[in-house]
């Protein structure tokens, strides 16, 4: 079950709050230790049980995290916006941000199952792309676009960015150069001040 689907009760709440808390200490763990749904569940302190609950995998909990922070990165909010450009300030912050769970990003793609976490990453951000291109083609800030094309092209290439990112060593991964570099990428109908 995918714990970002429906409104859990507090216990389930709880749970999963500690299977996240779980991933992040196995995924800082000194020695490291194996980043498996049983270690998650121990470090978690609930049962290997619980976990296949809530998640089938650590790649579906790794995915619903990074997930949900690229949503909080790729938001358009409405205070952004004017009548004729975004702000891109609060998005390129967001990005910095994301720079404390680059470990998180690593770890997913990392993993065995990176291809799985690229594909339902991909997918999250091309929701959010779309979504991102009607509420500024309801603001009038943006024309026809064709999202067959764009938000597949976009989704991939901001996934695979993100991918080099957090596999970059740490003297190439500063992240208000990736910033900067991500928004020379914006579209040509990107509304722009």
């Amino acid at each position: 079950m995918d714990s970002t689907t429906s409104t859990p009760d507090p216990r389930t709440a709880r749970t999963v709050a500690a299977l996240r808390r779980g991933l992040r200490l196995a995924l800082e763990s000194d020695p490291p230790v194996p980043v498996t749904a049983s270690e998650v569940a121990r470090l978690a302190g609930v049962g290997r049980t619980s976990f296949y609950t809530h998640f089938t995998g650590v790649d579906e909990l790794l995915a619903t995290m990074l997930g949900e922070l690229l949503g909080g990165w790729l938001q358009v909010e409405r205070e952004l916006v004017t009548s004729t450009s975004i702000d891109t300030t609060s998005m390129r912050r967001a990005f910095v941000e994301l720079a404390a769970d680059r470990d998180l990003f690593r770890a997913g793609f990392d993993t065995d199952r990176s291809g799985a976490l690229h594909r339902a990453l991909t997918e999250k951000v091309s929701r959010l792309i779309e979504h991102m291109i009607d509420e500024l083609q309801d603001r009038g800030l943006v024309g026809p676009v064709d999202v067959e094309i764009v938000v597949p092209f976009s989704a991939g290439g901001l996934v695979t960015a993100l991918e080099a990112w957090s596999r970059a060593a740490p003297e190439q991964a500063d992240p208000h150069r990736w910033a900067d570099a991500l928004e020379q990428t914006l579209p040509r109908w990107w509304p722009r001040g």
